[in-house]
């Protein structure tokens, strides 16, 4: 039997949404058949409770246990995921978006990668809007994991404490990506498992961030330049940031960060215009 937790985290989520993702997760769950014990945790960082436990069911179809838990706070991404994920006693972590629907094979596609004892990640193909995702056609394995939708071995999401939380939202997919290859697991990126992603797009079908998604893109690639030592792209971030009008902040933000980071000495930026592709919207 493998134990898997599958977490996300909220904030003013839309609860269709939710309730469509919670559905795939048990169709993608029936059609594996036996040999799996699901927990479905949900993390609640809203200004305001956004469901009441009464109303949440405590198991779903097929042996699923949901539970829910409120914050209270505005805990950002990778904070949220570490009050959930952290001491888990599961073998693996699903970690999902909340408007993320697994396609039915699922986890006939995903397990037996995340199963082999010298991976630490898997990650699903995200649909309609992929992000640019360099990998060996061969082999699968791939630079970094987005967070939308990744598997993680428990005891290395323990052992690395999770998320680092002085990224708020993005980047910290990829930091945790590197250190899970610093320890030297490889990182996987499955096609075949699909996982919907019901983004903002606009009439062009592209992602259409707003203002805060584009202040906390920015901050957290300057802080991913700085904490992995590559001098050359944090100097060439912070010409592009001084002085923009829709940044105002954000170099003060980045100094009060900084000084909490860990700096790594070694780094996996690779492939063309990585960090605009990977960083920039």
């Amino acid at each position: 039997m493998v134990n898997i937790q599958v977490q996300t985290v909220l904030f003013k989520s839309d609860l269709n949404l939710l309730f469509r993702s919670l559905d795939s997760v048990c169709n993608a769950a029936k059609r594996f058949n036996d040999g799996i014990c699901l927990n479905f945790c949900i993390g609640d960082a809203s200004p305001e409770q956004s469901i009441e436990n009464q109303y949440l069911p405590k198991t779903l179809g097929n042996g699923i246990n949901i539970c829910y838990s409120y914050f209270n706070e505005n805990t950002g991404f990778g904070r949220g995921h570490n009050r959930l994920g952290l001491g888990a006693t599961s073998d693996y972590i699903l970690i999902i978006n909340p408007d993320i629907f697994l396609s039915g094979d699922f986890f006939i596609e995903t397990l037996p990668l995340i199963c082999s004892s010298d991976v630490g990640i898997v990650e699903a193909r995200q649909v309609p809007l992929e992000p640019p995702k360099e990998y060996d056609i061969l082999t699968g394995e791939t630079s970094w994991a987005s967070g939308a939708c990744f598997f993680i071995r428990t005891d290395i999401f323990n052992q690395l404490k999770g998320f680092d939380e002085n990224f708020f939202m993005y980047c910290e997919d990829v930091d945790l990506s590197w250190r899970v290859r610093n320890l030297g697991y490889r990182i996987l990126y499955q096609p075949r498992a699909l996982a919907f992603h019901a983004k903002r797009l606009s009439v062009s079908a592209k992602s259409n961030p707003t203002e805060f998604e584009i202040y906390h893109t920015c901050l957290s690639s300057l802080l991913m330049a700085y904490k992995w030592k590559n001098k050359q792209l944090y100097e060439k971030l912070l010409r592009e940031y001084e002085g923009a009008l829709n940044l105002k902040g954000l170099l003060d933000e980045f100094l009060e960060r900084k000084s909490k980071l860990q700096i790594q000495d070694k780094n996996y930026y690779s492939g063309k215009n990585f960090h605009i592709n990977r960083y920039v919207f």
